[in-house]
């Protein structure tokens, strides 16, 4: 969501004490956001004193009309919505062009979006978008105007709904679902999203009639096809941007080999994915099954093209999630539901009872699937669909943007670019499928094999502790509260009792002062590590975060702060490691410390509607984001993957701006 800043209207009551003074009476002065009364007495003033006439409160008002009360199935109707603009006051377009001196200071407007609600027999076939009015404005706080195009004055979005033949008869209501953003020449206000409705009966030819509303004399139809997008009606953009560590690049995907680019980037994203802290503790134990079909080259090559499959397929369903279920936009907010989380970690450590061999006492059969040290068919498909789960509260460089983009597309887009990213996470899994010589080196038999699949066992079971902690900590709190952290000291005591255990059996095992001294130091380096890691994720850090509510953001940008806001949670590791290792850094603490500047965390952990409301709002899918709004932004600086500098820059660039206008 973009910053509000106060209009000339909050200065009514102080002028209100200054006429009163004089002998003058105002009657009813409404509050900023307030409708204006229709009633109240007014004094009589001399002409040389009348005011200005007052300003309006609403700078938009948004109103629906439709053309016909009666359309026969298989023909069409016509709706318009209208924009009523204040003097002075416009919105973006459906496609904002923004100068390159706005790109430059990371300005990002908030199209103006105008869509059908989905309902069966209804379908948008076209729209005439108003034309767009140059005029000259600085919204990015360059302290220079720029001509940028906006829709002003009343500009109308005219919607041709076609109604199918096989339509059932009978009154049916029309839900169009309007998005906007209204500024001046210099700011702009919070986005807009709201929804109007209106009615009208399917049922027998009718003879058409001039219509009531005048509005409707301004359609031309051989202006129809000029003003469709891609998708019509969407309002989505066709380029997709990407900032990865302080480098940004745009991919226009209007042509096929810019669709092609950002199908290889989304590919990208899932072949990283395998490098997250979510996935590493998987592949080890993936490359210990191969190594037993080593001597199989068609065996080995079946077991990882069926992973490959079990992989995709994951990531297909949650593409079909996404294009069937409209609040469904991203596979985090399945961590945002405790139980999954808590579930997950219970199949995890399942998986950490078929690695330390417990599963010799009889257990139901679909136990066996997914002990991975049983290489079948089934429990391939299986282990393939469990990587592609655990990767899900993290998100790689490439992936993110590519989500977000994706889940604002047709179904056939975002089928296409989840299916990349599943191609890209399987890839190296069926490489090494096919060339089972690379794991050849694993141990397949002997105590070393053992201890390697005893401490991959103990290991999986420091995951499964993390999964259910981070289950159970939403359960105990609320979203502005500090989360509770004790299960990162569980975690570190299973993870430092499993290195324990490799040094001491790696003494046993063999007498080879050099395998001694590496695994010794391996085990200890690793026990220190993850002390270190625990210790830093359950100190609160020395920044005072403010919890974010839709009440506290308003009212820092209501008194002119900059505003970092930190999307997060405790089960994305991401975001920790950006915390502790870029927002904690003694630089940054510093300017987050300043005067004028609020940090504000915004926790998913669990179900926190008005966090995942507020992601949705700034058009982002995945976490770790942080987004930084100042006064003179319409639109948050927003990275997903940043640098001290990258921070350092936004930061300092906002603060800036506000310097430059006061």
């Amino acid at each position: 969501m973009l910053p509000k800043f106060p209009s000339l209207s909050r200065f009514l009551p102080l002028f209100a004490c200054l006429i009163a003074l004089s002998g003058l009476t105002l009657a009813n002065a409404a509050p900023p956001e307030a409708t204006p009364s229709k009633t109240g007495s007014k004094a009589e003033i001399p002409d040389f004193t009348l005011p200005d006439e007052p300003e309006r409160a609403e700078k938009v008002i948004v109103t629906l009309a439709a053309r016909d009360t009666t359309v026969s199935p298989g023909s069409s109707t016509l709706l318009a919505v209208t924009f009523d603009h204040a003097p002075k006051w416009h919105v973006h377009t459906n496609a904002p062009a923004v100068p390159a001196a706005w790109k430059a200071a990371n300005f990002e407007p908030f199209p103006t979006v105008v869509t059908l609600e989905p309902d069966a027999g209804l379908k948008v076939s076209g729209m005439q978008w108003p034309r767009p009015v140059e005029i000259l404005a600085d919204l990015a706080g360059t302290g220079k105007a720029e001509k940028y195009g906006v829709f002003e004055g009343k500009a109308t979005v005219f919607l041709v709904v076609n109604v199918d033949a096989s339509a059932t008869p009978g009154p049916r209501p029309l839900k169009v679902n309007i998005s906007y953003q209204a500024c001046d020449d210099t700011k702009c206000q919070l986005p807009v999203e709201t929804s109007l409705t209106s009615t009208f009966t399917i049922g027998a030819p009718t003879v058409a009639a001039t219509p009531a509303d005048p509005v409707f004399s301004s359609f031309k139809p051989e202006l129809v096809q000029n003003f469709i997008d891609a998708a019509p009606g969407s309002g989505a953009k066709s380029t997709v941007r990407f900032d990865v560590l302080g480098k940004s690049f745009e991919v226009d995907t209007k042509s096929g080999a810019g669709f092609a680019l950002l199908l290889l980037a989304s590919a990208l994203g899932g072949f990283l994915l395998n490098l997250t802290p979510c996935v590493l503790p998987v592949i080890p134990i993936k490359m210990i099954g191969l190594s037993h079909e080593a001597g199989s080259r068609s065996r080995s090559l079946l077991l990882g093209t069926i992973m490959f499959a079990g992989v995709v397929f994951f990531w297909l369903v949650i593409a079909i999630l996404i294009a069937s279920i409209k609040s469904f936009t991203a596979t985090n907010q399945l961590f945002q539901i405790p139980w999954v989380s808590i579930g997950i970690g219970i199949f995890v450590a399942i998986m950490g009872l078929g690695m330390l061999g417990l599963f010799t006492f009889n257990l139901p059969n679909w136990v066996y699937s997914v002990d991975p040290k049983r290489d079948s068919i089934g429990g391939s498909f299986v282990f393939g669909i469990m990587t592609a789960v655990l990767a899900t509260p993290c998100t790689a460089p490439f992936g993110g943007a590519a989500m977000a983009w994706a889940a604002t597309q047709s179904p056939a887009i975002i089928l296409a670019v989840f299916a990349a990213i599943g191609v890209g996470m399987a890839l190296p899994y069926f490489i090494l499928a096919a060339f089972p010589k690379l794991v050849s080196w694993v141990p397949k038999s002997g105590p070393a094999s053992e201890l390697l699949k005893q401490v991959l066992g103990l290991l999986l079971f420091a995951v499964a502790i993390y999964f259910i902690g981070v289950g159970i900590d939403p359960l105990l709190r609320e979203p502005v509260d500090e989360p509770i952290r004790f299960f990162w000291w569980l975690v570190a005591a299973v993870v430092v009792g499993a290195m324990l255990w490799m040094i001491f059996r790696t003494i046993k095992i063999t007498s080879s002062l050099v395998r001694r001294s590496v695994f010794t130091i391996l085990g200890l380096a690793f026990s220190v590590g993850i002390v270190g890691i625990a210790r830093a994720f359950t100190d609160h850090g020395p920044i005072r975060w403010v919890g974010y509510t839709p009440e506290r953001l308003a009212k820092y940008q209501a008194e002119g702060k900059v505003v970092v806001m930190d999307f997060t949670a405790e089960w994305c590791f991401n975001c920790k490691l950006l915390e502790s290792n870029v927002l904690h850094t003694p630089e940054i603490v510093e300017l987050l410390s300043s005067d004028g500047i609020v940090p504000m965390k915004i926790d998913l952990t669990g179900n926190n509607k008005p966090g995942a409301a507020k992601l949705k709002e700034l058009g982002w899918v995945s976490i770790p984001l942080l987004a930084i709004s100042g006064p003179t932004r319409p639109d948050p600086i927003k990275m997903d993957w940043y640098t001290v500098d990258d921070v350092k820059k936004a930061i300092q660039d906002s603060t800036a701006a506000i310097r430059k206008r006061e």
